[in-house]
């Protein structure tokens, strides 16, 4: 696993290791480095991740104490924050006047909310912990994200709101972010059961 040129980083790893128990890579990583800068942050983790196969660590998300606090970071939730930029611009946009620049940014974010986030927040909800391939994944977001925008569609034209632009943009955009709040809830509690 650990190739013979490691030796130095995996010594290092190991000196960490049986020291102290580190809370994040990163400061295993500015260990090893501060013991020896020559060892290359790259080496360290290959060292990392091959401890990590034959289970001699165990590499876990960090534990975050409430929702709110897995919320507001963006690094762990940035899916929900797209969202949110991507419907708050759409809806900006769609209310300032539709001279020709701005109008072809309304169209590429109106297509990002209907033929792909709904899709990819669904499917965050059902598919959290298995492994999709990314083409397959691709394919079954656009594909659930167009059910699920003729699903809201067709509840709008039937429960008597109607199809002006005016309540679908603003239905589809409560809806995408819906189901991205759901999608970020779905994650921190996978994060909290892992």
């Amino acid at each position: 696993m650990v190739m013979p040129e490691d030796a130095e980083a995996r010594r290092l790893v190991d000196q960490f290791l049986s020291k102290s128990k580190p809370g994040t890579v990163r400061q295993l990583v500015a260990y090893a480095q501060s013991a020896d800068p020559t060892v290359s942050e790259m080496r360290i983790l290959k060292v990392v991740d091959a401890l990590r196969e034959v289970g001699r660590i165990s590499l876990n998300p960090p534990e975050f104490e409430s929702f709110s606090r897995f919320f507001l970071d963006a690094s762990w939730n940035s899916n929900f924050w797209t969202v949110f930029v991507v419907a708050t611009a759409s809806g900006f946009l769609s209310l300032s006047a539709n001279r020709f620049p701005w109008s072809l940014s309304e169209i590429l974010l109106g297509v990002l909310l209907i033929f792909y986030l709904p899709g990819r927040s669904f499917l965050r909800i059902f598919l959290r912990g298995e492994r999709v391939q990314p083409v397959e994944r691709l394919v079954l977001e656009i594909a659930t994200s167009i059910v699920l925008v003729m699903l809201l569609g067709l509840l709008l034209n039937f429960g008597g709101l109607g199809l002006f632009s005016a309540t679908a943009l603003s239905s589809l955009m409560v809806f995408n972010l819906l189901l991205a709040l759901s999608g970020a809830y779905s994650d921190y509690s996978a994060g909290r059961t892992a």
